[in-house]
């Protein structure tokens, strides 16, 4: 990493062993993911196969207060946020976020305090595992019309 990220910068006494811990629970969870770094941002970044043999490319953004809120979960794929963004509601997203160039999802309820929808004792592959269950729901959504998740928001 050519940055030290930005929540490991506050505290690095602390937190290089949080950095370590979230790298050590991506590799072996998601193998084909990888840790990263633009400027001090930290990201996941990889791509899932979904049941039905379609790839993603992801990409989950640590906040500047982590691990105390979640990270942010964007497909980067094109024809997906396109899809989502031109037919109407229900995908469960928070739409197109330029500055990272992907469509943004929605993970956890927003209204949720610390300890209820996110605690800081999980990882970003928390957040992976319901960013694959998303891709899945999209899939069957785009098939039967149906969104088969719990509402988040």
């Amino acid at each position: 990493m050519s940055q030290m990220p930005n929540w490991v910068a506050r505290k690095p006494e602390r937190y290089l062993k949080r950095l370590r811990f979230e790298s050590n629970m991506l590799s072996e969870a998601f193998p084909a993911f990888r840790l990263m770094t633009e400027g001090d941002v930290l990201f996941a970044e990889g791509a899932f196969f979904t049941l039905s043999g379609n790839r993603y490319s992801i990409r989950a953004y640590y906040p500047k207060d982590y691990p105390y809120s979640a990270p942010q979960a964007f497909v980067m794929d094109e024809d997906v946020a396109s899809y989502c963004s031109h037919s109407g509601n229900g995908f469960h997203t928070y739409g197109i976020q330029e500055e990272v160039g992907g469509l943004r999802l929605c993970l956890l309820d927003p209204n949720d305090s610390a300890g209820q929808g996110w605690i800081p004792d999980f990882s970003v592959v928390t957040i992976l595992n319901l960013a694959a269950a998303w891709l899945h729901a999209y899939e069957v959504k785009r098939v039967t019309g149906e969104w088969i998740l719990p509402e988040a928001h």
